[in-house]
């Protein structure tokens, strides 16, 4: 679903709040703090979500609800790589994730343990 309205945010958003887990990916250009935010996709087990940040503006974090549900301790976001996201997310809409499980350090983990070496 193409959310590129306030009020579709909001709607969203409140859907997304009654989840327990999420999957959770951003996109952009050199995205980091100083890069530009332009997409954040949210799915459910039973729906996705592109949020687009270009179109709503940061608002999308704050009144669009987008911005508690990230820094929700009680919904797990699983996310591969979440370095470059949450840099955006914090640096330039003050977004801090929380509760996340990042499917990369998971596989490091795993080969550490396996097989006793992460290269």
């Amino acid at each position: 679903v193409l959310v590129d309205t306030l009020i579709k945010a909001k709607s969203a958003s409140a859907a997304l709040m009654t989840e327990m887990v999420l999957a959770l990916d951003c996109e952009g250009t050199a995205l980091s703090r100083t890069g530009r935010l332009c997409l954040v996709q949210i799915a459910s087990r039973k729906k996705a979500y592109l949020f687009d940040v270009i179109a709503i503006g940061g608002e999308l974090f704050t009144a669009g609800g987008i911005g508690p549900l990230l820094e929700s301790e009680t919904i797990v976001k699983v996310v591969h790589d979440c370095r470059q996201d949450s840099d955006a997310l914090y640096w330039q809409f003050n977004v801090k994730l929380a509760n996340v499980f990042d499917t990369q350090v998971a596989y490091t983990a795993w080969r550490l343990v396996v097989a006793g070496t992460v290269s």
